[in-house]
């Protein structure tokens, strides 16, 4: 157990007023062993009125201490006026691989099934267990094959996959349909339901919104072969309460760090890493899928966005398209030439 207690002074100016406030800290470990979580607690009280009290819960999880996470809550009141009271979390991860593993992990449409065959059995057998009553997404629907699916390539190296979404009235959103297509039109609105959408802000910002809920990611590369990344839930503002909980709910059972998703992607990326130092042929990669269908410049799903992609794609979802990779290996390669030649320039290479 550690604790600490503080005091300050300071003056409103303009008030001409000073304002004392007194400050304590207490934290303790909930539980014995390695992996307890720790909690910090903070009361603050000051002479104006103010007081606030914030609750914090962090931990770490996984054999190395790879997973992170962490939960706040804090609880303000002003004398004279309404209170405020705001709730947040966190939660990171370390895989052993290349950060830009990561990158073609969430623009590639053909990993799912393949890496998440636990997740769609486990969806299979809730289906069959609650049949009308289920109310999450139908994994393995969302591989039929007169679905539509296509990417865009867009510069400075960010690319964006989509995909149809074959059960649109599972998402939190549905309920609101009507006046999301009110605000923004039905056009927009047609996108944010009917299909799913994962984008790369390259080089290393990542948001997903599909039939598994949203996430945003940030990576970090600590090594050649190790990445760190940070996950966060992203929700709209003002959300109705069941929306909200069925959100969460299905975040936690898909991407959380002790969900069913992020496991097998990063033993995935722990297994391509190793692959990758073979050294029996002179390449492994092609990124050739879906050159076919791709075209220069904006396509019609791109126009219906009001979007000018450098690239457009679309074909039917067994296309497995790899085109949208293109504009993240063609920034990286700039980026990295661009590198070579100041540190050329300068002295510092030969």
């Amino acid at each position: 157990m550690s604790y600490s207690v503080s005091a300050s002074r300071e003056l409103d100016v303009t008030n001409d007023r000073w304002d004392n406030t007194l400050m304590l800290t207490v934290g303790f470990a909930l539980g014995s062993g390695e992996h307890q979580p720790y909690s910090t607690t903070t009361v603050q009280k000051s002479s104006s009125g103010h007081s606030s009290l914030q609750e914090g819960v962090s931990g770490t999880l996984g054999k190395d201490n790879n997973f992170s996470y962490g939960m706040n809550a804090n609880r303000s009141d002003s004398q004279g006026a309404s209170g405020s009271t705001n709730m947040g979390g966190n939660a990171s991860y370390t895989f052993p691989g290349n950060w830009k593993l990561q990158v073609e992990n969430c623009l590639d449409g053909y990993h799912l099934n393949i890496a998440h065959k636990g997740f769609i059995e486990i969806t299979r057998r809730r289906i069959a267990r609650a049949g009308a009553a289920y109310k999450g997404p139908d994994i393995e629907a969302m591989f039929g094959v007169d679905l539509k699916t296509g990417s865009f390539g867009l510069k400075n190296g960010h690319a964006l996959f989509f995909t149809e979404n074959p059960a649109p009235q599972f998402r939190p959103l549905w309920p609101q349909r009507e006046q999301l297509a009110a605000r923004l039109g039905a056009g927009r609105a047609k996108w944010l339901l009917q299909y799913g959408r994962n984008l790369t802000i390259f080089p290393n910002v990542q948001c997903t919104d599909n039939a598994v809920i949203g996430q945003f990611r940030v990576l970090r590369p600590l090594a050649t072969a190790l990445t760190e990344m940070d996950i966060y839930c992203w929700v709209p503002v003002g959300e109705p309460p069941a929306a909200r909980r069925q959100r969460l709910r299905q975040y936690e059972d898909f991407f959380n760090i002790s969900s069913t998703g992020t496991p097998d992607d990063v033993g995935a990326y722990r297994n391509c890493q190793e692959g990758l130092q073979a050294r029996a042929v002179d390449w492994l990669h092609g990124h050739g899928r879906g050159l076919g269908a791709m075209v220069r410049g904006a396509n019609d799903y791109a126009r219906e966005l009001g979007i000018e992609p450098e690239t457009s794609s679309a074909g039917p979802l067994n296309m497995s398209d790899e085109t949208l990779f293109h504009a993240n290996y063609r920034q990286w390669l700039r980026l990295m030439k661009e590198g070579q030649r100041r540190a050329l320039d300068a002295g510092e290479i030969g």
